[in-house]
């Protein structure tokens, strides 16, 4: 019975010195960006002019998992029949899968040819995208585009589901132009950084892009987001979008044209 206490003991010390440990992993590991001014990359030329068309493309890629079949597993939903389904997998069913649908995503915005595009949850090194650099294979096959990169959410080693460990996450906003972009800043959102929930709503950014409008001292600005989707009752959505309505509410007081694209996880109409 002594030996048998003692074991337990020794198993439950164990745990408690491995959650304890792993606990302070998270926090160490943990931090903000904040505001910072981003890089511009392969910067091209060419100036957009005013009245003329141009195309702006949108895209929340999906860390490279969303095809037809795929679920994640803090979604949940109704069917038509009325019946709840829960999301299965915490990162991409397979790295030969996530390739696939990257290079999917790739061809579809070839075919596109847009003057501008928005792309949400392009990974770079992460668990979920099996390492899987998104970033690098997209530029790659758009060598005529000025593009910045504004890192979106950063994550430490995240257990669950523990049926299928969503990992490490390094994913971001990529925005791409065929004209030369003058300037571009991520601006942090809002989040919830209480103990607990801060690790699971991890980091927040909006990216903010100006071009010169030849021939006039205004500009265009492009703004991308990816707001919190796992924020019960809204409450620091509310706040992403009063903070998305100010930078546009300053761009058009300044007389630029203002084009704002993302993903919102949120019904702002």
């Amino acid at each position: 019975m002594k030996k048998t206490l003692v074991l337990l003991t020794i198993i439950l010390s164990i745990i408690i010195v491995f959650i304890l440990g792993f606990v302070g992993y998270l926090e160490f590991s943990y931090y903000r960006i904040g505001d910072v001014n981003i890089e511009i990359t392969n910067n091209q030329d060419s100036h957009i002019k005013l009245n003329e068309e141009y195309s702006v493309t949108t895209f929340n890629i999906g860390f490279g998992a969303y095809d037809r079949e795929y679920s994640f597993f803090m979604d949940t939903g109704y069917m038509a029949d009325g019946s709840q389904t829960t999301g299965k997998y915490g990162k991409g069913v397979s790295k030969e899968n996530t390739l696939k649908n990257t290079n999917g995503t790739i061809s579809i915005l070839e075919s596109l040819d847009s003057d501008f595009f928005i792309l949400e949850e392009v990974d770079t090194d992460s668990t979920r995208s099996y390492q899987v650099n998104q970033k690098e294979m997209i530029i790659n096959k758009f060598g005529n585009y000025s593009y910045t990169y504004a890192s979106n959410f950063h994550s430490a080693y995240l257990p669950y589901p523990f049926h299928d460990m969503h990992g490490i996450a390094n994913s971001g906003i990529l925005t791409m132009s065929k004209y030369q972009m003058d300037y571009s800043k991520r601006y942090e959102l809002p989040i919830d950084e209480s103990f607990f929930n801060k690790f699971f709503d991890l980091d927040r950014c909006i990216n903010l892009v100006r071009y010169k409008i030849s021939g006039t001292d205004k500009m265009l600005t492009i703004i991308s987001a990816h707001l919190s989707a796992y924020d019960e009752g809204g409450v620091y959505r509310r706040k992403q979008i009063e903070l998305l309505k100010t930078l546009i509410q300053d761009e058009y007081d300044n007389g630029n044209y203002v084009i704002v694209g993302g993903d919102f996880n949120h019904d702002i109409a």
